[in-house]
């Protein structure tokens, strides 16, 4: 009987101990002892967070002009003369479609042109010597059958058609040789403004349709661009010129930027309005911001002094054409 006791005296005394215990800590609480953790020196447990009065959104770096290229024509693409991040030239040529064959019927283009030509020589000329004759019949006058002078005169009005025909003709060709010479020049992808190569959508060697897209490529500006979204609330704050921080991906990355563009509409779904800011490209290196990178817009409270910028920042281009959109498209819903 004294054996089966024991154990039930044990485990009171523990429970008594355990309840001591945990009286003693909320009595230390509330005389205002606080319980410390441990900290790891020179880690941080947490990512740093803006002021409580700041806004933080989240937008996406964009380009403010972005084209696909195609040729206007299809064929077998035989040469691409540019890489991506490749820095291009208003009017430089980007790539090639193989030119053969174009060439080869602008050259049977070009004999027809002089052939024809030669043949309306020939009917000027027949047409001169009908006239001449005409005229050597009017002179003889009675002497001449009336008709001998009809005759000459409806040689005359054939010569005059046969030139009519020829005109036509020489027209004709060369009307064709304009427009091979043309398509000859768009087997050449030039680009239309001076920017940075994006992306090379087509291998050298495969076959591209007429208007299917060849290589992306971007503006080349002094500053780069950011689109985010912001609460209704909110817009009233973010008017061009405004001031705004960009914290880019790492966190040594903070860049001072300029409201430029406010949306004149809101989102009727999330009551959101879109903005756009932008910040001047340091010519020093820096931290790169991809084209599609998401980042996060801070808007200071009222009255809050600047922020200092953090290093420099220089804008590349997209690593992928689809990657890039549909950040932006995530970004906008």
């Amino acid at each position: 009987m004294r054996r089966s006791l024991r154990p039930s005296i044990v485990r009171l005394l523990a429970l008594g101990a355990g309840t001591a215990v945990l009286a003693w800590g909320v009595d230390r609480l509330s005389d205002g002892d606080e319980v410390r953790r441990p900290e790891r020196s020179g880690v941080s447990t947490a990512p740093p967070r803006p002021p409580e009065s700041a806004e933080l959104f989240v937008g996406v770096v964009v380009a403010s002009t972005d084209v696909s290229l195609a040729f206007q024509q299809a064929g077998r693409l035989e040469q691409v003369r540019v890489r991506v991040g490749d820095r291009v030239k208003q009017g430089q040529v980007l790539a090639a479609l193989d030119v053969l064959q174009a060439r080869q019927e602008l050259k049977v283009a070009h004999a027809q042109l002089i052939a024809q030509q030669a043949e309306l020589r020939k009917a000027e000329i027949r047409q001169r010597q009908t006239r001449v004759e005409v005229e050597r019949v009017k002179v003889l006058g009675e002497q001449v059958s009336r008709a001998e002078l009809e005759n000459v005169t409806f040689q005359e009005e054939l010569a005059s058609t046969e030139v009519a025909i020829s005109s036509a003709r020489v027209a004709e060709q060369s009307a064709r040789v304009e427009l091979l010479s043309l398509r000859l020049g768009y087997m050449e992808l030039r680009a239309p403004f001076g920017g940075q190569v994006a992306a090379v959508l087509v291998p050298v060697g495969g076959q591209v349709g007429e208007g299917q897209a060849v290589i992306r490529l971007l503006l080349q500006e002094e500053k780069f661009r950011v689109r985010f979204a912001a609460p209704e609330h909110i817009a009233g704050r973010l008017q061009p010129g405004a001031r705004v921080e960009v914290l880019g991906p790492t966190p040594d990355t903070r860049i001072q930027a300029t409201v430029e563009t406010v949306w004149p509409e809101v989102d009727i779904a999330s009551r959101q309005v879109f903005v756009e800011a932008s910040a001047p490209l340091p010519s020093w290196p820096g931290a790169a911001l991809w084209v599609g990178t998401p980042v996060q817009v801070m808007l200071p409270s009222p009255g809050a002094p600047e922020l200092e910028a953090g290093p420099a920042v220089q804008l590349q281009p997209e690593q992928s054409a689809v990657a890039g959109k549909q950040l932006e498209e995530k970004t906008a819903q």
